[in-house]
């Protein structure tokens, strides 16, 4: 019994899910602590920094356009991994758009790319349940739910202390940066 619970972890499916699941979890601190550590340090008002708790309303709503993604597919790769390539590429580029963004003097633009990111994150993870049920088989259910847990909360340590340590040696600016092109890696 044990050799044959060993042997799904050590499949290819088992790392892709890994990583698709560390994709998910990756963004969702960059648009929630991280970000409020980095309006903080910019001196934003405590106010319009608790504002910003409200990009999490996305990941609330995102029944409401869940539907979509099960109905169309993006043209090329298919109906999950096109969906999964769209918002993986698109958050990449929206995360390091980051790069430009100035909390202590544009807060209007630094909130819409926020709710882009949250948005695009929630599709994304509407997306990776969806891709994960397909390929998964009966017997695979609870690894497969596992693997992905551990992938999403590896990546929201990453997103939460790896940036505060990054932002101690490289501006807040480059850490969004190399978490956006970090989210393209992960697309490809």
């Amino acid at each position: 019994y044990i050799r044959r619970v060993l042997k799904v972890f050590r499949s290819r499916k088992m790392a892709a899910i890994l990583l698709v699941g560390f994709s998910s979890g990756f963004p969702l601190y960059l648009t929630s602590r991280t970000l409020q550590a980095w309006m903080t340090v910019e001196g934003v008002n405590l106010t319009a920094v608790g504002l910003f708790g409200l990009a999490s309303l996305p990941y609330s709503l995102k029944f409401l356009w869940a539907p979509v993604t099960d109905r169309f597919a993006v043209p090329v790769l298919g109906r999950r991994k096109g969906w999964l390539f769209a918002t993986q590429v698109l958050l990449g580029i929206a995360t390091a758009a980051m790069l430009f963004s100035q909390p202590s003097r544009a807060l209007e633009s630094l909130a819409i790319n926020t709710l882009i990111i949250a948005f695009l994150s929630a599709t994304q993870d509407i997306v990776v349940d969806a891709y994960t049920t397909d390929i998964s088989g009966p017997s695979e259910v609870g690894a497969v739910s596992g693997t992905k847990v551990l992938g999403y909360r590896i990546a929201m340590i990453a997103a939460g202390a790896g940036a505060l340590v990054m932002a101690d040696h490289i501006s807040w600016h480059a850490v969004y940066f190399v978490f956006g092109f970090t989210m393209v890696l992960l697309a490809i």
